[in-house]
């Protein structure tokens, strides 16, 4: 906790999230939901339109859980995820060719833009992973979803009310 402190106080452009709130009983939600021990690992922020918009967005399950690992390593605006092929693999118990083959997938669709790093006279090293593309997709959908949600939200209210929701037929 200290270090997102320090990082919010030192980094102007950094983005602190709340942690979820307590319960009634003064208690995590997310602590009894998946245990204190678990909870303090770490966690990933995602956008639920990810997950949500996953078939509209035409991404298979195995490209969307690579666009979730590559955010998991996301963790400042500006700076991208570089994890590499092989730790990508080994996290989905997938070859590094496997890896390769939907990274081009997905930067050919337009989520992911691939940027090569060098270390010096080293040679390559990984690939750093813009996922501006990603972000502008659910840009993009969320409209729509939110539409859907506003008048579901609306029939609702509608339906709570004396009378119901009227519907033509």
């Amino acid at each position: 906790m200290t270090d997102i402190i320090v990082e919010a106080l030192t980094n102007p452009e950094s983005v602190v999230l709340p942690f979820p709130s307590k319960s009634t009983d003064g208690k995590r939600k997310w602590d009894q939901m998946w245990g204190k021990s678990v909870v303090s690992y770490g966690y990933v922020a995602l956008p639920r339109l990810l997950l949500d918009g996953q078939r509209r967005l035409g991404l298979s399950a195995t490209q969307t859980l690579i666009l979730i690992h590559l955010a998991n390593q996301w963790w400042e605006p500006g700076r991208n995820p570089w994890p590499s092929k092989a730790r990508l693999a080994n996290l989905l118990g997938l070859s590094a060719r496997q890896v390769q083959r939907i990274l081009g997938d997905l930067e050919q669709a337009g989520f992911i833009a691939r940027i090569s790093r060098f270390r010096g006279n080293k040679g390559q090293t990984s690939n750093e992973f813009d996922l501006s593309g990603l972000v502008a997709k659910l840009k993009a959908l969320e409209p729509e979803f939110s539409a859907v949600r506003k008048e579901a939200a609306e029939n609702r209210a509608k339906v709570q009310r004396r009378g119901g929701l009227k519907v033509a037929g």
